[in-house]
């Protein structure tokens, strides 16, 4: 039996790693009475998975989940199929779940075959309050040349497996951009994620330090770090057979259609 659960994740629970994220959930759930499906094999996990893991620091006010419970359990003589009776699930699992964590919704997933929640995820819209590192007057200015120019282009480094970094590569992150406006001296960035294009909140960030001619390129780590982002919505294209993703056809994940 799958269910779907919207939660937030603020400080401090911001600061502490996915892996851990998920053995929380797993002991809540666990504590409330419900009784998880877990995988087969020599390593078995139980079956919770997330709609896209926050990076470390960021606080999400709208953030996804979902977890399958096994077959023929009691699950504490809730019945799942009524609504108070999900209410109270939802009340005993925030009762076991740390300060900055808090499940807001839960829904039975009624359809027969629904794709996995991180397979669905086409755009993320993100709060970045910049603070004293960009003074708003130089934000709102940077802000227009990037809206008016064809191109915004960074350069990414990965790292291997032993932490060193490989070679760096040139990326022009306009395309992944659907919108930026600035909101109450903050900027909100709607921004691709997922399969079909990815971009992470602090290489958007890096690009706009670099092109308001602030900072350089030697010193910007430790500055991205003093920006507060909050991710506080994800997106489903609703037109899922079109290649490109149109901002209109964009809906919140809670809003996803269980009949497509």
């Amino acid at each position: 039996m799958l269910f779907w659960f919207m939660f937030h994740k603020k400080k401090p629970m911001s600061l502490v790693s996915h892996h851990d994220i998920v053995r929380l959930f797993e002991r809540s759930f666990r504590r409330a009475g419900l009784s998880l499906e877990f995988s087969k094999g020599f390593n078995p996990q139980p079956k919770i998975s997330f709609a896209q893991p926050l990076p470390l620091g960021v606080e999400g006010e709208r953030e996804y989940g979902e977890f399958l419970l096994a077959d023929g359990a009691k699950n504490n003589e809730i019945d799942l199929d009524n609504e108070n009776d999900l209410d109270s699930m939802v009340k005993m699992i925030n009762k076991n779940l740390t300060d900055g964590l808090k499940i807001l919704d839960l829904k039975k997933v009624e359809a027969s075959s629904v794709p996995k929640l991180m397979s669905i995820i086409d755009a993320s819209l993100y709060e970045m309050d910049f603070g004293e590192v960009l003074p708003l007057e130089n934000l709102e200015k940077t802000i227009k040349e990037i809206l008016d120019s064809d191109e915004l282009k960074i350069i990414t480094q990965k790292k291997d497996k032993k932490g060193k970094k490989t070679k760096q590569k040139e990326k022009d992150i306009k395309p992944l951009i659907f919108k930026l406006q600035i909101q109450n001296h903050s900027l909100e960035a709607l921004i691709k994620s997922g399969s079909r294009g990815n971009l992470r909140p602090d290489e958007l960030a890096r690009a706009i330090l670099e092109k308001s001619s602030e900072y350089n390129s030697n010193n910007l780590e430790e500055i991205i770090h003093s920006i507060k982002f909050v991710r506080k919505e994800l997106y489903y294209d609703q037109n899922l057979k079109e290649k490109e993703i149109d901002e209109v056809s964009l809906k919140p994940i809670w809003e996803y259609n269980m009949g497509i």
